[in-house]
């Protein structure tokens, strides 16, 4: 339903009232109308998700659900038949039965930048997964693994607070691990110009008195 006349002129001065910018009556009624929409979206989500929580009272175990949605743990696309909605939101299968049997910790569905995924380690810190593997192999990084029913690794965890060193670049911990790393190279740097000089001045001195020596 399209937003009215008159909510369109209040929008309008709550627009100017806040960014003191008139807008048209075209624009205001799209962003009014855009603005609309989009709260109607999330009711409608709010109201499902309501929905849901009150079947788990009488299914506690969880049920799966007929459309299409992403795991809230490994970030997989899970159709009907692989989906599962439990007091852990939805979820893959796998990654489902790895929350109730304790594989990995329950936070790890709530908390999601608690964590790295295999695949982050790849586009966040250029490490190729068969480093990746080595890494965990060697204990160089600590993995949670969810297994498949035949027991293959299905997904990697890798747990914030095991992996310190895996600081994420968009993350203040990494700006400030950079800057500590560029203060570190400048030192580094500025050591080595000092050591190159020290020694073209000793061998400097070496030269200028073996030709004194000379003459």
């Amino acid at each position: 339903m399209a937003v009215s006349k008159e909510r369109i002129d209040e929008y309008k001065v709550i627009y100017k009232s806040k960014y003191g910018e008139e807008l048209t009556d075209a624009e205001a009624s799209d962003q009014a109308n855009r603005l609309a929409g989009f709260f109607k979206i999330l009711w409608e989500v709010a109201q499902e998700d309501n929905k849901r929580k009150r079947r788990l009272k009488t299914e506690p175990d969880g049920f799966s659900l007929d459309n299409t949605y992403t795991c809230g743990v490994c970030r997989n696309s899970i159709g009907p038949l692989q989906n599962w909605y439990s007091k852990f939101g939805i979820t893959c299968l796998p990654c489902h039965k790895a929350l109730i049997s304790e594989v990995i910790p329950s936070f790890v569905a709530f908390q999601r930048e608690s964590f790295f995924l295999d695949w982050q380690l790849k586009s966040d810190f250029n490490i190729h997964p068969a480093t990746v593997r080595k890494y965990v192999r060697t204990g160089v990084l600590k993995a949670l693994i969810i297994p498949t029913e035949s027991g293959a690794p299905y997904e990697y965890i890798f747990l914030r607070k095991d992996n310190p060193g895996l600081i994420s670049r968009h993350t203040p911990e990494w700006k400030s691990h950079k800057r500590n790393r560029d203060k570190v190279s400048r030192k580094q740097s500025k050591e080595r110009a000092q050591k190159m000089r020290k020694e073209f001045e000793t061998k400097r001195q070496k030269w200028i008195k073996k030709r004194k020596n000379l003459d």
